[in-house]
């Protein structure tokens, strides 16, 4: 079943930096803060602006290396690709399930989805058909209930 993430507390930082140790990924001091970046945005953000900001704090960062970096740390599941917007945001919870997106046209809004048990049939169904996904994602991109005029949100 699939089920809206509302975490009751946002995680802390500290928290990603804990599972990226304990999942085996190295956290160098570049996607340390390519993730806090990501961590801060009230929005998803792209490659070239988490760049740029990087620049503006001083630190020179090729978007090359940012994705490189992007790349390291959805593997990790400590943030979530949105592959229609090339933007990224953190995961509700880092590595728990597998994350998909509900992404509003009009006001760009981007809510994460655990796919739970969904995800584990797709995965098994692609390696029946002999199919080995290299980059995976679940978007469903449309009109949140506050930018509907037909229905309240519920």
């Amino acid at each position: 079943m699939l089920t809206l993430a509302r975490p009751t507390q946002r995680l802390r930082f500290e928290d990603y930096v804990a599972h990226a140790a304990t999942g085996g990924l190295r956290l160098t001091e570049r996607r340390r803060d390519v993730l806090r970046l990501i961590w801060n945005a009230a929005r998803p953000i792209g490659a070239y602006e988490i760049a740029e900001q990087l620049g503006r704090n001083g630190a020179s960062a090729h978007p090359a290396i940012v994705y490189r970096c992007l790349h390291r740390l959805a593997e990790a599941g400590l943030i979530i690709p949105i592959l229609s917007w090339k933007r990224h945001v953190i995961a509700p919870v880092p590595a728990v399930g597998r994350w998909g997106v509900l992404l509003c046209s009009t006001c760009r809004a981007c809510t994460p989805v655990d796919l739970g048990r969904e995800h584990q049939l797709l995965i098994q169904r692609l390696r029946t058909a002999g199919w080995t996904p290299r980059i995976w994602s679940a978007e469903a991109e449309g009109l949140c209930c506050a930018c509907r005029e037909d229905a309240p949100c519920a």
